[in-house]
């Protein structure tokens, strides 16, 4: 799959730009898109900023807050199917990447 995810550093750019990741991942993986946002930070771009704390994977806090092809959501939560996704953050302002301040 292609997770094309909205980046943003406002130290660095004047607006925001989307960088590509490939993964290969099926449905039957069953990854959260929290799962897909650590793993190109651990194994493809250290740089990505989104927010994720031992709280999360529950549902509670809501901070993980994000927008999957268009809709909202919780990234801990949100399961993957496998195809193709766009993630943008929800929300303004931007402080970095996915993350925004509340």
């Amino acid at each position: 799959m292609i997770a094309k995810i909205y980046r943003f550093d406002p130290g660095k750019d004047s607006q925001g730009h989307y960088d590509s990741y490939e993964v290969d991942i099926t449905a039957e993986d069953r990854m959260t898109v929290m799962d897909l946002l650590q793993y190109i930070f651990d194994n493809l771009d250290g740089s990505l900023g989104f927010f994720s704390h031992s709280a999360c994977q529950h549902g509670i806090c809501g901070r993980c807050g994000v927008k999957v092809n268009g809709k909202a959501c919780l990234a801990c939560e949100k399961v993957l199917t496998g195809e193709d996704v766009v993630i943008d953050p929800l929300g303004q302002p931007v402080v970095r990447d996915l993350v925004v301040r509340r």
